[in-house]
This record gives C-alpha cells, sequence and structure tokens, in this order.
C-alpha cells in the first residue's frame, strides 16, 4: 500500500523519545494534520487514529495477547473497518451523571495532567467533574470510569477472546496508538534497510532511492540481494 515515505521516517524519528501519550497525538497530526487533537475526546481520538491505521496499512490487524489465567500467548486477526463500526465516539460535548456528579469525557491533555499527579485517577476525575461536590472515593471513582466508558465505548476497545490453551475468556484492550506505532516503526526500519541496500550497490543517497517508486524499487532489490 502507498505511503509517504518521508512522513513516515519524520514520525518514527520524531517519536522515538516520546511518552506513548505524546505520541498517539504526533501519530495523529503526521497522518490527519489534526493540530488540536490533545483536546479531543478519547474516542474521537482513537476513532481518528484506528481510521488512519486502515488507511495506510489495511484494515487487517494481526494481534496477540496473553491470558491472564494460564499467561498462554495467542494470537488473532482483527478486522479494524469492523470494529469502528461497532464502537463509534460519543457525541461531542457529551457529559455523564453519577451519584458522583456530572463529568465531561477526558481529552488527552487531561490524562497528560492526571498522570504528572501522585493519585492520577482522582485528579482526573476533579479535572472532569463540571457538578457536584461528593467526595471522590475509591466507589465513586469506579463508578466515574464505568459511565465514561460505557458513554464513549471508542475511548476504551476491549475484545472479547477465548483462550486457546485453558479455554477460559477474558477480555484484551485494543490499543490502536500502540498498533499504529508499531506499524509506523516496522514501515520506517523496512524503509531504512532497502535504503541501506540499494545505496550501498549503486551509490544512490536517500533522496534518490526514496524517488523511485516502490514497485521499480523492489525489482532493483531483487536484482541486488539475488
Amino acid at each position: 500500500m502507498a505511503t509517504d515515505e518521508h512522513l513516515l521516517l519524520s514520525l518514527w524519528e520524531q517519536g522515538q523519545r516520546r511518552t506513548p501519550l505524546d505520541r498517539s497525538l504526533l501519530l495523529l497530526w503526521g497522518c490527519t494534520g489534526a493540530a488540536d487533537a490533545a483536546h479531543w475526546p478519547l474516542g474521537r481520538r482513537d476513532a481518528a487514529l484506528l481510521e488512519a491505521r486502515v488507511r495506510l496499512f489495511g484494515a487487517q490487524l494481526e494481534a496477540t495477547a496473553d491470558c491472564p489465567h494460564c499467561a498462554a500467548r495467542m494470537a488473532f486477526t482483527l478486522r479494524l473497518d469492523e470494529l469502528a463500526r461497532h464502537a463509534p465516539p460519543a457525541a461531542e460535548g457529551l457529559e455523564v451523571a453519577c451519584a458522583a456528579g456530572r463529568f465531561r469525557l477526558p481529552h488527552s491533555a487531561d490524562l497528560a495532567a492526571a498522570l504528572a499527579d501522585e493519585q492520577p485517577r482522582l485528579a482526573l476525575a476533579r479535572r472532569l467533574r463540571v457538578d457536584g461536590d461528593a467526595p471522590l472515593g475509591e466507589e465513586q471513582l469506579a463508578a466515574v470510569e464505568a459511565a465514561l466508558a460505557e458513554a464513549d465505548p471508542a475511548a476504551q476497545i476491549e475484545i472479547a477472546l477465548a483462550c486457546d490453551a485453558c479455554g477460559r475468556g477474558f477480555e484484551a484492550p485494543l490499543d490502536i496508538a500502540e498498533c499504529l506505532w508499531l506499524d509506523v516503526a516496522r514501515r520506517a526500519r523496512q524503509t531504512m534497510d532497502e535504503v541501506h541496500d540499494l545505496a550501498s550497490a549503486y551509490g544512490w543517497s536517500e533522496a534518490e532511492v526514496l524517488a523511485v517508486p516502490p514497485v521499480r524499487r523492489r525489482h532493483y532489490l531483487q536484482r541486488v540481494q539475488a
């Protein structure tokens, strides 16, 4: 599938030392041009990342998960386009209500601020609360988190699986930002390997190698590697 190799190489280079949260925003900016994604609800952010992954690398995703019951690793295949249809992002401006008050949906900027706090769950709930002053103990925090997850299913996609080894069922979270990052990194390394092989064989610069269309480049690589 055709991709902008210069863009993928740049994203891979810039994302090396970023936190997963910052990297997800970098990928979103690179793939969609969104400059304000730090203030998007998480479901909208992840839906856009999922769409970008389908566009760049296809709808099929080969994944693995470790069974929490017996620790066996199992491989499975996902269709990301089908997941997107079943987990749409919540409407903009949606708020949820529970016994602890009324809360807005979290953004990436909220997560970044909460993660810097000694009690991130509590800090996040306080940032999101728009009405109410009830104490936020463990029970209340759990209720808030459950209400937010139900309201914005695209923000926390869980894959229902049955372990091949022990037969027990479990749910595995899908981190679409990490999946997209791994694909970008894999493609960047592949591209750099191609640049290395062709530059070594023909004396071309990186820019000259990348200027060769991928189909013709594969034919040159076949001759070099024969």
